[in-house]
């Protein structure tokens, strides 16, 4: 499972640290070879590598490809910053918007009926782990 997961980049890193920024065009092309890469595990090595990160494991496996393959490249999603309770989730931008794309809580903090709330369109994203 390590060797085919092998990233070439994770949150705008290399395993060996070195940064990478890479440009919208790029970022699409690496994450697309990484959907075709990972489309060659089975939905349990899948999962096995969202948990190791601790994302999200539900979906059919092209749902588990598409999460992998994002995070690969742009590193996995934080827990909210503001309850700390829950993975932040992102929320596209509508098609032809020009807006950015929003992270958000999904939940409510402890013992709060209201919702957490927070929103930002710039989240800092973990280093991605293959084991």
């Amino acid at each position: 499972l390590r060797e085919c997961l092998r990233a070439p980049f994770a949150n705008g890193s290399h395993a060996n640290g070195r940064q990478i920024t890479l440009n919208p065009a790029d970022e699409r092309r690496a994450i697309e070879e990484a959907k075709g890469r990972l489309s060659r595990r089975t939905v349990e090595e899948l999962k096995t590598l969202l948990r190791l990160n601790n994302q999200s494991v539900t979906g059919d496996k092209a749902q588990l490809v598409a999460r992998a393959a994002d995070r690969e490249v742009r590193g996995a999603i934080p827990k909210c910053p503001k309850c700390k309770a829950y993975y932040l989730r992102y929320r596209e931008p509508d098609r032809g918007s020009g807006t950015q794309g929003v992270y958000y809580c999904p939940g409510r903090p402890q013992y709060d009926e209201d919702f957490c709330g927070y929103e930002s369109s710039d989240v800092q994203r973990i280093p991605w782990r293959l084991s």
